[in-house]
């Protein structure tokens, strides 16, 4: 048997437990229903190579989800560990500061490409990759002294 104070407050009391409760139940994320700001720090390489499937996934499957890009600069670090930045796409060398997360998203590898017949550096091409990149200083200096 409650007391009229208890009585009062039980219903008050089982709202207040049915919120603490909610506390610790995992939500699902509904990328359909997110209305947020999505800062990136990406370098233009990848800007150019990776935002338009992104774009066009996000607004199939995140319609109110708005994306902030932005590059590089000193205050990165900063940045992040205050939370103003939600991702940064990075080299997988970069080095990390304390607290921070990563996962390769993918491989890339640099080739060089020149049509066959272009002078030494063609040649040098075929050659290797450092022959190529030695023959292509030389031929940019040897342009310049022209």
């Amino acid at each position: 048997m409650l007391t009229p104070k208890a009585e009062r407050l039980a219903p008050q009391l089982a709202d207040a437990l049915r919120d603490v409760r909610g506390l610790f139940r995992e939500h699902e994320f509904d990328p359909a229903q997110e209305h947020r700001l999505i800062r990136l720090v990406i370098s233009d390489a990848n800007c150019i190579r990776l935002m338009p499937p992104l774009m066009a996934r996000l607004a199939k499957e995140a319609p109110a989800a708005q994306i902030k890009l932005e590059g590089y600069g000193p205050s990165l670090v900063a940045r992040m560990k205050k939370g103003e930045l939600d991702f940064v796409l990075a080299l997988a060398t970069s080095p990390l500061p304390p607290g921070v997360e990563s996962f390769v998203l993918g491989q890339d590898r640099m080739v060089l490409v020149t049509r066959r017949a272009s002078s030494s550096f063609g040649q040098a091409a075929e050659a290797g990759r450092s022959r190529a990149l030695s023959a292509r200083c030389h031929f940019d200096l040897r342009r310049r002294a022209v």
